[in-house]
Protein backbone atom coordinates (compact mmCIF):
# COMPACT_ATOMS: atom_id res chain seq x y z
CA UNK A 1 0.00 0.00 0.00
CA UNK A 2 1.54 3.73 -0.80
CA UNK A 3 2.29 5.85 1.71
CA UNK A 4 -0.01 8.75 2.63
CA UNK A 5 1.26 12.17 0.88
CA UNK A 6 1.83 14.90 3.18
CA UNK A 7 0.52 18.10 0.87
CA UNK A 8 1.41 21.27 3.30
CA UNK A 9 2.62 24.25 0.64
CA UNK A 10 0.78 26.04 -1.88
CA UNK A 11 2.62 24.68 -4.57
CA UNK A 12 2.37 21.03 -3.55
CA UNK A 13 -1.60 21.18 -3.28
CA UNK A 14 -1.62 22.66 -6.74
CA UNK A 15 0.10 19.55 -8.18
CA UNK A 16 -1.50 16.97 -5.57
CA UNK A 17 -5.15 18.42 -7.02
CA UNK A 18 -4.13 18.23 -10.87
CA UNK A 19 -2.51 14.68 -10.17
CA UNK A 20 -6.11 13.91 -8.79
CA UNK A 21 -8.35 15.60 -11.20
CA UNK A 22 -6.51 14.13 -14.45
CA UNK A 23 -7.62 10.17 -13.11
CA UNK A 24 -8.97 7.93 -15.10
CA UNK A 25 -11.57 7.03 -12.01
CA UNK A 26 -13.52 10.40 -11.52
CA UNK A 27 -14.33 8.95 -7.81
CA UNK A 28 -12.68 9.87 -4.74
CA UNK A 29 -12.91 9.30 -0.90
CA UNK A 30 -13.20 12.62 1.39
CA UNK A 31 -12.31 12.92 4.93
CA UNK A 32 -12.36 15.79 7.51
CA UNK A 33 -10.35 15.33 10.26
CA UNK A 34 -10.24 18.61 12.82
CA UNK A 35 -11.50 19.32 16.58
CA UNK A 36 -15.08 18.87 16.94
CA UNK A 37 -15.25 18.67 13.36
CA UNK A 38 -19.22 19.06 12.82
CA UNK A 39 -19.72 21.05 16.17
CA UNK A 40 -20.46 25.00 17.19
CA UNK A 41 -16.74 26.21 16.36
CA UNK A 42 -15.21 23.47 15.17
CA UNK A 43 -12.52 23.15 12.74
CA UNK A 44 -11.17 21.41 10.43
CA UNK A 45 -7.39 20.97 10.15
CA UNK A 46 -6.64 17.91 7.75
CA UNK A 47 -8.35 17.05 5.07
CA UNK A 48 -7.45 13.19 3.11
CA UNK A 49 -8.45 12.53 -0.49
CA UNK A 50 -8.23 9.03 -1.37
CA UNK A 51 -8.29 8.04 -4.76
CA UNK A 52 -9.83 4.37 -6.64
CA UNK A 53 -5.47 2.89 -7.28
CA UNK A 54 -4.92 3.33 -2.96
CA UNK A 55 -3.18 6.42 -3.04
CA UNK A 56 -3.91 9.08 -0.86
CA UNK A 57 -3.68 12.90 -0.36
CA UNK A 58 -3.43 14.65 3.34
CA UNK A 59 -4.11 18.02 2.77
CA UNK A 60 -2.74 20.60 5.95
CA UNK A 61 -5.39 23.64 6.03
CA UNK A 62 -4.11 24.36 9.48
CA UNK A 63 -0.46 24.81 8.35
CA UNK A 64 -1.60 26.00 5.63
CA UNK A 65 -4.48 27.94 4.88
CA UNK A 66 -4.54 28.73 1.15
CA UNK A 67 -4.64 25.08 0.42
CA UNK A 68 -8.17 25.43 0.09
CA UNK A 69 -8.33 28.09 -2.19
CA UNK A 70 -5.34 29.24 -4.29
CA UNK A 71 -4.01 25.22 -3.84
CA UNK A 72 -6.92 23.78 -5.78
CA UNK A 73 -8.68 21.62 -3.01
CA UNK A 74 -11.92 23.89 -3.88
CA UNK A 75 -12.39 22.63 -7.37
CA UNK A 76 -11.49 18.86 -6.09
CA UNK A 77 -14.31 19.57 -3.48
CA UNK A 78 -16.80 21.46 -6.12
CA UNK A 79 -16.25 19.52 -9.14
CA UNK A 80 -19.19 18.22 -10.74
CA UNK A 81 -17.32 15.65 -13.07
CA UNK A 82 -15.79 14.43 -10.00
CA UNK A 83 -17.79 12.45 -6.93
CA UNK A 84 -16.72 12.52 -3.82
CA UNK A 85 -17.46 9.61 -1.67
CA UNK A 86 -18.27 10.01 2.33
CA UNK A 87 -19.05 8.05 5.27
CA UNK A 88 -21.44 10.27 7.26
CA UNK A 89 -20.81 14.00 5.35
CA UNK A 90 -22.93 16.05 7.78
CA UNK A 91 -19.80 16.75 10.20
CA UNK A 92 -17.56 17.22 7.07
CA UNK A 93 -19.59 19.57 5.00
CA UNK A 94 -21.08 21.47 7.75
CA UNK A 95 -17.57 22.64 8.61
CA UNK A 96 -16.17 23.06 5.57
CA UNK A 97 -18.97 25.65 4.51
CA UNK A 98 -18.76 27.60 8.45
CA UNK A 99 -14.96 27.39 7.91
CA UNK A 100 -14.22 28.03 4.32
CA UNK A 101 -17.59 28.56 2.51
CA UNK A 102 -16.96 25.57 0.40
CA UNK A 103 -20.31 23.90 -0.34
CA UNK A 104 -19.50 20.06 -1.97
CA UNK A 105 -21.16 19.12 -5.52
CA UNK A 106 -21.56 16.01 -6.35
CA UNK A 107 -20.81 13.02 -3.66
CA UNK A 108 -22.19 9.50 -1.85
CA UNK A 109 -22.88 8.75 1.23
CA UNK A 110 -21.90 5.19 2.28
CA UNK A 111 -23.86 5.39 5.84
CA UNK A 112 -26.98 6.60 3.72
CA UNK A 113 -26.52 4.13 0.92
CA UNK A 114 -26.39 1.35 3.87
CA UNK A 115 -29.31 2.84 5.17
CA UNK A 116 -31.37 2.86 2.53
CA UNK A 117 -30.42 -0.76 1.54
CA UNK A 118 -31.57 -2.19 4.68
CA UNK A 119 -34.51 0.14 4.91
CA UNK A 120 -35.72 -1.61 1.50
CA UNK A 121 -35.08 -4.88 3.15
CA UNK A 122 -37.59 -4.40 5.40
CA UNK A 123 -35.11 -3.83 8.58
CA UNK A 124 -33.99 -0.75 10.38
CA UNK A 125 -32.83 2.06 8.84
CA UNK A 126 -29.40 2.30 11.18
CA UNK A 127 -26.59 4.74 10.41
CA UNK A 128 -23.44 2.30 10.94
CA UNK A 129 -20.52 3.94 11.54
CA UNK A 130 -17.36 3.48 9.68
CA UNK A 131 -15.91 0.01 11.95
CA UNK A 132 -19.75 -1.07 11.39
CA UNK A 133 -20.08 -0.88 7.85
CA UNK A 134 -16.20 -2.29 7.34
CA UNK A 135 -17.43 -5.47 8.88
CA UNK A 136 -20.75 -5.49 7.42
CA UNK A 137 -18.99 -5.12 3.91
CA UNK A 138 -16.16 -7.22 5.11
CA UNK A 139 -13.89 -4.34 4.35
CA UNK A 140 -10.63 -3.30 6.51
CA UNK A 141 -11.51 -1.17 9.04
CA UNK A 142 -9.42 2.12 10.34
CA UNK A 143 -6.40 0.44 12.46
CA UNK A 144 -5.75 2.75 15.15
CA UNK A 145 -2.06 2.65 17.15
CA UNK A 146 -2.44 2.23 20.77
CA UNK A 147 -0.92 5.34 21.21
CA UNK A 148 -2.83 7.63 18.83
CA UNK A 149 -5.75 5.97 20.29
CA UNK A 150 -5.12 6.98 23.69
CA UNK A 151 -4.28 10.48 22.20
CA UNK A 152 -7.95 10.91 20.44
CA UNK A 153 -9.51 9.58 23.62
CA UNK A 154 -7.76 12.09 25.93
CA UNK A 155 -7.48 15.30 23.86
CA UNK A 156 -9.65 16.45 21.12
CA UNK A 157 -7.56 18.51 19.68
CA UNK A 158 -5.39 15.68 19.13
CA UNK A 159 -5.58 16.75 15.15
CA UNK A 160 -4.61 20.19 15.22
CA UNK A 161 -0.98 18.85 16.97
CA UNK A 162 2.26 20.06 14.96
CA UNK A 163 4.39 18.48 13.64
CA UNK A 164 1.92 15.77 11.75
CA UNK A 165 3.22 12.41 12.99
CA UNK A 166 3.51 9.05 10.75
CA UNK A 167 0.42 7.61 12.54
CA UNK A 168 -1.49 10.37 12.02
CA UNK A 169 -0.87 10.19 8.54
CA UNK A 170 -1.29 6.74 8.58
CA UNK A 171 -4.52 6.83 10.12
CA UNK A 172 -5.77 10.03 8.59
CA UNK A 173 -5.12 7.25 5.06
CA UNK A 174 -7.21 4.48 6.67
CA UNK A 175 -9.92 6.91 7.39
CA UNK A 176 -10.88 6.89 3.55
CA UNK A 177 -8.80 3.68 1.74
CA UNK A 178 -12.14 1.42 2.43
CA UNK A 179 -14.62 4.13 1.08
CA UNK A 180 -13.12 3.44 -2.74
CA UNK A 181 -13.40 1.26 -4.46
CA UNK A 182 -14.77 -1.42 -1.39
CA UNK A 183 -17.92 0.03 0.13
CA UNK A 184 -18.76 2.91 -2.65
CA UNK A 185 -18.71 -0.07 -4.93
CA UNK A 186 -20.44 -2.64 -2.53
CA UNK A 187 -23.02 -0.38 -1.67
CA UNK A 188 -23.89 1.03 -4.99
CA UNK A 189 -24.38 -2.15 -6.33
CA UNK A 190 -26.75 -3.46 -3.90
CA UNK A 191 -28.60 -0.10 -3.34
CA UNK A 192 -31.88 -0.58 -5.59
CA UNK A 193 -31.86 1.50 -8.75
CA UNK A 194 -35.84 2.73 -7.90
CA UNK A 195 -34.37 4.29 -4.70
CA UNK A 196 -32.11 6.72 -6.42
CA UNK A 197 -34.04 9.67 -5.73
CA UNK A 198 -34.96 8.52 -2.08
CA UNK A 199 -31.14 8.36 -1.11
CA UNK A 200 -30.32 11.33 -3.40
CA UNK A 201 -33.13 13.12 -1.08
CA UNK A 202 -31.10 11.75 2.31
CA UNK A 203 -27.93 12.56 1.37
CA UNK A 204 -29.19 16.41 0.72
CA UNK A 205 -30.88 16.52 3.75
CA UNK A 206 -28.08 14.90 5.66
CA UNK A 207 -26.00 17.40 4.49
CA UNK A 208 -27.78 20.61 4.50
CA UNK A 209 -29.68 20.00 7.90
CA UNK A 210 -26.70 21.31 10.31
CA UNK A 211 -25.91 24.47 8.05
CA UNK A 212 -25.44 27.67 9.96
CA UNK A 213 -28.39 30.01 9.32
CA UNK A 214 -26.44 32.18 6.79
CA UNK A 215 -25.69 29.62 4.20
CA UNK A 216 -27.97 30.09 0.89
CA UNK A 217 -30.68 27.53 0.27
CA UNK A 218 -29.78 23.87 -0.97
CA UNK A 219 -32.54 22.56 -3.71
CA UNK A 220 -31.78 19.10 -4.39
CA UNK A 221 -33.27 19.97 -7.50
CA UNK A 222 -31.47 22.75 -8.63
CA UNK A 223 -28.30 21.82 -11.14
CA UNK A 224 -29.30 17.92 -10.78
CA UNK A 225 -28.43 17.09 -14.24
CA UNK A 226 -24.52 18.20 -13.00
CA UNK A 227 -24.41 17.64 -9.47
CA UNK A 228 -27.10 15.43 -8.25
CA UNK A 229 -25.76 11.72 -6.82
CA UNK A 230 -27.88 10.01 -9.46
CA UNK A 231 -27.94 12.16 -12.63
CA UNK A 232 -27.31 10.26 -15.66
CA UNK A 233 -23.42 11.03 -15.84
CA UNK A 234 -23.41 10.19 -12.42
CA UNK A 235 -24.92 6.89 -13.25
CA UNK A 236 -22.96 5.88 -15.86
CA UNK A 237 -19.93 6.98 -14.15
CA UNK A 238 -21.05 4.72 -10.94
CA UNK A 239 -21.92 1.85 -13.23
CA UNK A 240 -18.77 1.86 -15.09
CA UNK A 241 -16.54 2.20 -12.22
CA UNK A 242 -18.70 -0.78 -10.53
CA UNK A 243 -18.29 -2.98 -13.65
CA UNK A 244 -14.06 -2.26 -13.68
CA UNK A 245 -14.17 -2.86 -10.03
CA UNK A 246 -15.95 -6.53 -10.22
CA UNK A 247 -13.53 -7.13 -13.71
CA UNK A 248 -10.66 -6.63 -11.62
CA UNK A 249 -11.58 -8.90 -8.84
CA UNK A 250 -12.29 -12.03 -11.39
CA UNK A 251 -9.11 -11.64 -12.40
CA UNK A 252 -7.09 -11.71 -9.26
CA UNK A 253 -10.09 -14.58 -8.11
CA UNK A 254 -8.14 -16.20 -11.03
Amino acid sequence: MPRPVYVKTEVAAERAVTDILIRKQPVVAIKCLGCNVGEKGGRITLVSVGCWDGHVYVFDVKKCPAIVYAGGLLRLLQAAQFLKVFHNCTPDCTTLMKQFGVRVNHFYDTQIAHAVIMERNGLPARRLSLRQICDSYKQSAPAVPPELERLVCEDVNVWARRPVTHAMLDLAAASVRPLVPGLFVNTDRLLPTDSNEWFTHQCDENRRKRLPVHAPPVNPHQGMQHHCCTCTNCGVTRRNMTAEYSENKSEEAQ
